[in-house]
Order: structure tokens, then C-alpha cells, then sequence
């Protein structure tokens, strides 16, 4: 008899020892996702410089108030991804004070080309970023030579070819990586075997066809730097021929 009692001591014992637990964990969760303790109460900002702090803030106000562990980030990614600047973010949850961290990678304009009335700012994945005049499109180049005959904000800008969206791409992208872009005034693909750029209104970079055109433009990113040309130089710099950048005014050859 004695041994049935313990038995059911001990019953008697887990049973309490789950309820207790249950109502242990009911009480947690209705303090984390029921009672405004844990609501969103700061937003932090890293990595934006083009993008603003109240652009921003319009995109996301209605996250601020909710609870933290509700929240889904994938919601405030899609929503952060909306601005036309923004390539990416990574969203990060803290729990005291209830606040989420934003940490955002941007998209720099590349280029501009008309459409229509309209200058259409693009960047270098040709990506629509602005057709509202908010940017100094002197800092980057015109495009010359492909028809857009249709686009929308933040989608990849439409084009008459693409073999020479490709183009575009590709010299966009090695200007960026060679820290170019600013200095480039023109880019035309009116002539897909005479694709040309401007360097400062002073230097006219002939590089032909697009045949190795990446190691064109580094060799004459090359010839800039190390002031193989002078900085008041004017002139053609002749990149047509692989291998070689062929500066006009005194006819030296560089080869690579």
C-alpha cells in the first residue's frame, strides 16, 4: 500500500510539475508576443549614404510599435527594397532596447540615357534608379547609341538590343571597379565596331569592337594612373588593337 501511495505521490508531483510548466511558458510567451514590453521602439541605420534617413522612415513606419518577435524581417526587407537605391539589407533584431538594425549595401548611378523627354539614371546592372531629375548627372556618363522604349523605377531599364545592354554592363561595371565613372563624361555603342568613351573632355578612347573590351578599358585606366598621359593631355587614346593603347599627340605605344 505504501508503495501505491508513493506512486501516486510522484503522479501527482509531475503533473503539477507540467502544469507549473505550462503556465510557466504560457507567461513567456504572452510576455514576448502579447504585451507592448517588447515593441519596436528604435530603428538603427548602417551603411546608407544616397539613400535618406526619411526615406527610409516612410518605408518602414509601420514596423515601428510592432511586437520584435513578431516581426518578420523578410517583411522589411521586401519594404527596404522598394527604394530604388537600395541593392540590399540585412536585418538584425535586439532585444534591449526592443529595436531592429538595418544594415543596407546601395546601388550608385552609373550612367544616364534619354527617354523620350526624360533623363533615366541607371546603374551599372542598368537598373532604372531616377527619372525625376534628383540626381547631378554631371558626375556620370551619357549613353549614346540604344533605344529604351520603355522603363520602370527600380526594374531593369528595356532596350532596343541587347547585345549592347551587355555591352553597356560590362564597361559600366569595370568604370565602377576602376573608379572611373565620374571621370567618364560619354559612352557610345552607336557602332558596335567603334564603341567609344569620353575621359574628361580631354581623352577619346576609341576601343573598337567588344573583343576583350574589360582588359581595354583597364589598360587605359592603367595609362591614367600612372600618368602614362599627362594630366593636360588632349588627344585619342587607340584601343582597338589588343594589346596596345595607342595615344595620338605623340604617337606612344603601351604595351600590356
Amino acid at each position: 500500500m505504501e508503495q501505491v501511495r508513493k506512486r501516486e505521490r510522484l503522479r501527482k508531483q509531475r503533473i503539477r510539475a507540467a502544469v507549473s510548466f505550462f503556465l510557466i511558458v504560457a507567461v513567456v510567451v504572452v510576455l514576448l508576443f502579447m504585451t507592448p514590453i517588447f515593441a519596436v521602439r528604435k530603428i538603427v541605420l548602417n551603411g546608407n549614404d544616397l539613400v535618406t534617413k526619411e526615406q527610409i522612415e516612410v518605408q518602414i513606419k509601420d514596423f515601428v510599435g510592432d511586437n520584435l518577435f513578431r516581426l518578420r524581417t523578410a517583411n522589411v526587407e521586401k519594404k527596404m527594397l522598394e527604394i530604388p537605391l537600395i541593392s540590399g539589407v540585412a536585418v538584425e533584431k535586439k532585444m534591449f532596447p526592443p529595436s531592429i538594425i538595418l544594415n543596407i549595401s546601395e546601388t550608385r548611378p552609373a550612367a544616364y540615357l534619354l527617354s523620350g523627354n526624360s533623363i533615366v539614371v541607371v546603374d551599372s546592372n542598368l537598373k532604372v534608379l531616377d527619372d525625376a531629375n534628383n540626381f547631378d548627372t554631371d558626375t556620370i556618363p551619357s549613353i549614346s547609341g540604344i533605344g529604351v522604349p520603355g522603363y520602370t523605377v527600380n526594374s531593369i531599364i528595356q532596350t532596343d538590343s541587347e547585345e549592347k545592354a551587355d555591352i553597356l554592363r560590362e564597361m559600366l561595371s569595370v568604370f565602377e571597379s576602376t573608379g572611373l565613372t565620374s571621370s567618364i563624361k560619354y559612352i557610345s555603342v552607336d557602332d558596335l565596331t567603334n564603341i567609344r568613351f569620353n575621359y574628361e573632355n580631354r581623352i577619346e578612347a576609341l576601343c573598337g569592337s567588344q573583343l576583350e573590351l574589360e582588359r581595354k578599358i583597364r589598360m587605359f585606366a592603367e595609362a591614367i594612373k600612372t600618368e602614362t598621359i599627362k594630366p593636360d593631355a588632349l588627344g585619342t587614346m587607340d584601343l582597338s588593337i589588343l594589346g596596345q593603347a595607342t595615344y595620338q599627340s605623340n604617337l606612344s605605344v603601351i604595351n600590356q
